[in-house]
């Protein structure tokens, strides 16, 4: 949620909604696509933000979005020449592993461990 009408929006849905309230092909819908979903973008960033200011000046969520694109789209050549954009000294490579990203991270996600992943493959 990034305005305040969405979290409105939302409080209304859950607010008609009761427990239990989803059929069992539902359930197995939601678990299907969830699962389609994290093999097409494998880096589960929604892009909130929280892990930015870098030290480094990294733009985490955008090196995170270039990765997921790459695979989702197989279009490794054009993502690599996106990263290119990113200046030298903001991507991936430059992390320090300080961690305070991961610390600040509402997903949980190893942030570290995922840019270096990101680097190997995009450069």
């Amino acid at each position: 949620m990034t305005t305040i009408e969405q979290v409105k929006e939302n409080i209304q849905i859950v607010s008609n909604s009761s427990e239990n309230c989803f059929t069992e092909t539902q359930l197995k819908t939601f678990s299907e696509v969830r699962k389609a979903f994290k093999e097409l973008s494998p880096i589960t960033c929604t892009r909130c933000k929280y892990c930015l200011p870098c030290p480094q000046g990294i733009p985490i969520p955008d090196i995170f979005d270039t990765y997921n694109q790459a695979k989702i789209y197989d279009d490794l050549r054009r993502m690599k020449i996106l990263y290119t954009w990113i200046p030298e000294d903001k991507r991936a490579h430059v992390c320090k592993e300080c961690h305070i990203c991961e610390e600040k991270c509402p997903q949980k996600l190893p942030i570290v461990s995922l840019l270096k992943k990101a680097n190997t493959l995009l450069t």
